[in-house]
């Protein structure tokens, strides 16, 4: 009886398991100080990986109704979307508010429409996604 309940245990831990661990998501408005400067919000994101990028693939995130890509980096100077197990990644969004750019033509399914914040990732060639509920809003950036 042990035996089966530690089997079954185990079974519905690996159910459980993240593909990564959100360390820390945040937003911050900015603003030139020119209008033509534009203004706009930077999205920071910093994850850590339970797996290397040759099984796992941050491809982009959903902000809103729009979607765009995500660079990912594990250091500085490090190769762009490469990273090893156990590595704190990062990437960064910046939306502005005049010349919108950067947008993916990505397909986001319906029932993520009303989330603010998803990512899509794969892992290990099958397509996944992540809503993120927890943004930490940083003071604004008002250049003069």
């Amino acid at each position: 009886m042990k035996l089966i309940c530690l089997i079954i245990f185990c079974n519905l831990q690996f159910l459980f398991i993240q593909h990564f661990d959100i360390l820390y998501v945040g937003s911050q408005k900015w603003g030139g100080g020119i209008s033509t400067a534009g203004s706009g919000k930077n999205y920071k994101f910093t994850l850590k990986v339970n797996d290397s990028s040759k099984n796992l693939i941050i491809q982009n995130v959903k902000i809103g109704a729009n979607c765009y890509p995500t660079n990912v980096y594990s250091k500085i100077n490090s190769v762009k979307g490469e990273f090893d197990k156990n590595d704190t990644i990062y990437f960064q969004v910046n939306i502005r508010t005049i010349n919108k750019n950067d947008t993916c033509t990505e397909f986001f399914p319906e029932k993520f429409s009303n989330q603010k914040i998803v990512l899509k990732y794969q892992y290990k060639k099958k397509i996944y996604y992540r809503i993120i509920d927890n943004v930490r809003e940083e003071k604004p950036l008002l250049y003069p």
